[in-house]
């Protein structure tokens, strides 16, 4: 039982190309998911700061 599980880890052709292909599918998705954090993190610093700002000429 336990080499036909070891064997199954063994990486074959296939699945490293099925690896290759889903890490470069993936990349740009990663680069889009970080572009868009970083829009919402300026958004959210920008309400952030007016928010202050805000505060301060209430108190």
């Amino acid at each position: 039982m336990r080499p036909v599980q070891r064997n199954i880890f063994i990486i074959n052709p296939i699945t490293h190309f099925i690896i290759f292909v889903f890490y470069f599918s993936l990349k740009p998705l990663n680069m889009i998911c970080r572009f868009f954090l970083m829009l919402l993190n300026k958004f959210f610093y920008i309400l952030n700061t007016q928010h202050i700002s805000t505060h301060i000429q209430y108190n």
